[in-house]
């Protein structure tokens, strides 16, 4: 039977720089130098954060060595492991503002994402939403409005994570069955309006600031979401 298991890490306050630079040093070079591009400490923490969830994932799923993996990226950016061809798995990981998401399977493919709640430009959705998504997102105002962009990115992030395309696959080119969203299903469509059901979504309530998700072409997804705290991931 295939295991899913999410977890999910508060960012909380900033590390010391001690300590910050004690946990980059257990990451490769290519990773700390992609960590320490961001601008910001809140965004370097949540990627320091991110690659060892990532390794921590991994290590206690495969029994090897966090140090020992050895974890590369596609031409599209999508991560995966190198060296284990025999591994039928698959892990995803994500952060935004506070919380950095990760998922791991042990079958099949994958996709998490994360998302803070921020004010939006509804034009944006014409890029990113098929009309039916939009005539139900125009049909919403203020939070409600805000809220159900955020359900929609989350889920449409999730799913071209985990068919490993990124954003080279336009977001306008698939979209969700809005009757069965409502209804708190969630059934993905083609651009045809071709019913997909052997995708799988789920979504998760962390915090009602955020909105997270998860793809994969397994059934049986995980109810929950384990919290883990930032020194189980750093130590």
């Amino acid at each position: 039977m295939t295991n899913i298991q999410l977890f999910a890490i508060h960012r909380g306050a900033q590390l010391s720089d001690t300590d910050m630079q004690t946990a980059l040093q257990t990451l490769p070079l290519e990773d700390q130098q992609r960590i320490m591009r961001y601008r910001r400490w809140e965004d370097r923490q949540s990627g320091l954060l991110a690659a060892k969830l990532a390794r921590k994932m991994l290590s206690d799923h495969l029994g090897v060595a966090a140090s020992e993996l050895q974890i590369g990226r596609s031409d599209l950016g999508r991560p995966y492991v190198q060296g284990l061809t025999q591994w039928q798995g698959d892990f995803n990981v994500s952060h935004s503002g506070d919380w950095i998401f990760g998922g791991i399977t042990t079958q099949g493919v994958l996709g998490v994402d994360v998302e803070g709640l921020r004010e939006i430009e509804m034009d944006v959705s014409k890029h990113c939403y098929c009309p039916e998504e939009r005539d139900e997102l125009y049909s919403l105002h203020g939070t409600e409005q805000n809220a159900f962009f955020y359900v929609l990115w989350t889920l449409k992030e999730a799913y071209i994570k985990a068919i490993g395309t990124g954003l080279s696959t336009p977001l306008t080119s698939f979209g969700f069955d809005i009757p069965s969203l409502k209804a708190g299903r969630v059934l993905l469509k083609d651009e045809s309006g071709t019913p997909q059901p052997h995708w799988h979504f789920q979504r998760y309530d962390v915090d009602d600031a955020y909105r997270f998700a998860i793809c994969s072409d397994q059934p049986n997804l995980p109810s929950s979401i384990t919290l883990l705290t930032r020194d189980e991931v750093l130590n």
